[in-house]
């Protein structure tokens, strides 16, 4: 169905889903696959109705779906559980895709543009993507949140607007201190580290 763990998933990388098609028949050799007394060979186009649970033959019309604000905190998890498995790609694909049904989430915003400024690996770090979406999420915070000053000073420095990133991840140290967060005090100055001498986070 559509809320199981696989279309879910499906779901969240941009990909339509039908679990449970146990008479489909696929022949790898021959290439083609039969269901219903339907067969399709390796090129045929078919549609997919991910929400119906309906495969169906040839190219049928579509449209973009609408969706919800529960959709985002959705794909927030599912990005969050695929950072923790390794799958960044994945990860940023599904804060992508809750983007579309809430542009204004923090915690996807804040989540996406720390992924895309200090993720260990570098063909995903994105410094001017990073910088769009922390100042949006820095914007709705009225600059007042210390963790996502800190992820918007990680951007400034994989953009490589260094002076911008100290002055930044400062003002959220000091709001840090002031709430008495002494764990992400410790992080963001950890970021400062780098920036002082120019460098991304963690590079």
């Amino acid at each position: 169905g559509m809320t199981s763990h696989a279309a879910v998933v499906a779901r969240g990388m941009g990909k339509p889903c039908v679990s449970g098609a146990g008479a489909l028949r696929i022949d790898y050799q021959a290439g083609t696959m039969t269901v219903a007394g339907v067969s399709l060979k390796k090129g045929d186009i078919i549609t997919i109705d991910g929400s119906a649970g309906q495969v169906m033959k040839g190219e049928v019309a579509t449209i973009k779906p609408e969706l919800s604000g529960d959709f985002a905190t959705l794909m927030t998890w599912i990005g969050d559980g695929l950072i923790a498995r390794g799958e960044a790609k994945a990860a940023l694909e599904a804060f992508a895709t809750g983007l579309e049904a809430n542009a204004n989430s923090l915690p996807l915003l804040n989540n996406l543009a720390w992924q895309l400024a200090s993720h260990p690996d570098e063909k995903f770090r994105d410094g001017a993507q990073a910088v769009r979406w922390a100042e949006k999420a820095a914007g709705l915070t009225q600059k007042a949140d210390p963790s996502v000053l800190d992820t918007l000073a990680a951007a400034y420095a994989q953009a490589g607007r260094f002076p911008d990133a100290v002055a930044t991840a400062e003002r959220a140290l000091a709001l840090a201190k002031t709430g008495r967060n002494q764990a992400l005090a410790d992080g963001i100055l950890k970021g400062l580290s780098f920036y002082r001498k120019g460098r991304a986070y963690g590079r």
